[in-house]
């Protein structure tokens, strides 16, 4: 039965989640991080899918398991900036100052000393809620599957014109809600989605590319933070605007790949707001989801 399928889904996620929050708090590395996070966001779409099958269920993360996600996501910004930096040093066969590097170390081990502080007097991982043990009819959840499509079909299709960053970012999360919860679609289900996501594969590409867009946007936020440029010596600032041109070049590539995969073959041409000499690194403010 699809609702048991669900409600069995939700708990395998959740204690794989507390598994690899555990995993976070014992090395803080990227990896383990990146995994957490990734299973959170696996745990979020399914109790969203139950959400849309019944009113009782609360399709949202528990409050404190939330926050401590989104600490991590502060620890995991970082991280992406520091190995961006590092990358683009090697691109540019330039070496990274020390104290670009020192920077973001340093805020680094703040944030995990902050997430320390909390977890002493919070427990993110405890015991599951009661409301995910709610029994859903099985009518009930073949009209929770479709809600669930609707709501996000909406959120995938461009339209006539490539979305700005803050819509690329939106359209990624409902892809990847979609991914998540993909074995519960049946044929019928899938035929909601617009005909080009019906492949499952070409959904994820597309997921992928927006991933990459998306980190490099995160990437450019460093070079407009004041504390960080200010604490770079001398010699940095030449190799920073070099970097900084880079990841717009890098960003103008992904933009033209979007262009391809969301737009039809005879739209790819049409103006939109982030053609290439519009591109700006300061559009709005990004944060890992």
């Amino acid at each position: 039965m699809a609702s048991q399928k669900i409600h069995l889904a939700v708990l395998r996620h959740y204690r794989r989640v507390k598994t690899l929050g555990k995993a976070v708090v014992g090395t803080w590395g990227e990896e383990d991080i990146h995994q957490f996070r990734v299973e959170v966001k696996k745990l979020r779409a399914y109790l969203r899918l139950a959400g849309a099958t019944h009113t009782g269920i609360k399709a949202r993360l528990p409050g404190r398991l939330h926050v401590f996600y989104s600490m991590t996501g502060v620890i995991r910004c970082l991280q992406l900036q520091r190995k961006g930096l590092e990358d683009a040093a090697a691109r540019l066969k330039k070496e990274l100052p020390d104290t670009c590097s020192a920077f973001l170390e340093g805020r680094i081990e703040t944030a995990i000393a902050v997430i320390r502080e909390y977890l002493q007097q919070n427990s993110p991982l405890g015991k599951t809620r009661a409301e995910w043990h709610v029994s859903v009819h099985g009518r009930a959840a073949a009209r929770g599957v479709e809600t669930f499509i609707r709501k996000r079909r909406d959120i995938i299709v461009p339209g006539e014109a490539l979305p700005d960053e803050e819509g690329l970012h939106a359209m990624r999360k409902a892809m990847k809600d979609i991914l998540y919860v993909w074995p519960f679609f049946s044929g019928d289900d899938i035929l909601l989605l617009p005909e080009k996501w019906h492949s499952k594969s070409n959904l994820h590409s597309c997921t992928e590319v927006l991933g990459e867009f998306h980190d490099i946007c995160i990437q450019l936020q460093l070079l407009q933070d004041n504390h960080f440029l200010l604490s770079a010596d001398g010699r940095a600032g030449a190799l920073l605007e070099k970097v900084r041109q880079l990841w717009l070049k890098d960003k103008e590539e992904k933009l033209g790949q979007l262009r391809h995969l969301l737009l039809l073959p005879a739209e790819a041409g049409n103006e939109n707001p982030l053609a290439p000499g519009d591109l700006k690194a300061e559009s709005y403010e990004l944060h890992v989801d």
